[in-house]
């Protein structure tokens, strides 16, 4: 859902200030995934389509640093703990998160349902703040989790409030169906955000994960544009759209205005 490092925007080829090793060592920090948690010298050198030379130069440097380990037995890598504490220092630095979080917290109070602060990152959404259900999960997201832009309430708020022009390009792709009830059509997402940009929040029923009705609102900046969204997940199994909408959306969208007013401040 997203580039390598080693296929990003910037034109490699003429930018003498692109570190060719650096982006080498990004890319293979990134093959490590939920379906690659170990993986061999020639795993990673074909996850990254690096030589196996060059993978074994930028895995050595990555042991050496400790931010990966080897298993010996198994001659396989994998993350160590050290990937999630320098992870950690977005969340302690990021005044975004901070002023949301009581926001957050209050809604998720409010509720009992699971309450998320997403942001937009390439054509996916990448959730930076949780508060989780007590009574209901859906799925085991952690911060850090992506869902794809097109499919998913945040995206789909977030990009209401770009100019118009604009938002087939921030949509990406679309073809993939993640549930049967994924729409994939472009057309109709346009059309769906359409009607976000006129209520103030966006809804998916179902299209990445079973059973989930998932509301969204966004977080504006001081130029009326969107930075993030408040998001909340309900169980599409107990609420129907209607009792959602007038019971779930009036606190969701407050808590948005409120985090926005915030940041203004």
């Amino acid at each position: 859902m997203h580039k390598s490092p080693l296929d990003g925007t910037i034109d490699q080829a003429e930018n003498a200030l692109f570190n060719t090793s650096m982006a080498k060592g990004f890319a293979v920090l990134e093959a490590f995934t939920s379906d690659n948690r170990g993986l061999s010298l020639p795993e990673i050198a074909a996850v990254t389509k690096m030589t196996k030379s060059s993978a074994q130069r930028s895995i050595f440097t990555l042991v050496a640093l400790g931010y990966i380990e080897k298993n010996e037995d198994t001659s396989r890598y994998r993350l160590t703990p050290k990937i999630l504490h320098t992870g950690c220092n977005y969340l302690r630095n990021n005044m975004l998160i901070e002023v949301a979080n009581p926001h957050l917290y209050r809604l998720n109070k409010e509720t009992g349902e699971t309450v998320n602060l997403a942001q937009i990152w390439g054509d996916s959404v990448i959730y930076v703040s949780r508060f989780l259900s007590k009574n209901y999960m859906l799925s085991y997201m952690t911060v850090g989790s992506i869902l794809p832009v097109y499919c998913s309430s945040s995206g789909r708020a977030i990009i209401s409030t770009y100019p118009q022009r604009d938002w087939s390009d921030a949509l990406g792709e679309t073809s993939v169906l993640h549930t049967p009830k994924t729409t994939t059509d472009k057309s109709v997402i346009l059309g769906q955000i359409t009607e976000a940009a006129v209520r103030g929040y966006a809804y998916t029923i179902e299209e990445f994960f079973p059973d989930d009705l998932s509301l969204a609102a966004p977080i504006l900046g001081a130029d009326g544009v969107a930075i993030a969204a408040v998001n909340l997940s309900l169980p599409a199994s107990q609420w129907t759209l209607e009792d959602a909408a007038s019971q779930i959306v009036p606190q969701l969208q407050r808590a948005a205005f409120s985090i926005s007013a915030s940041l203004g401040k």
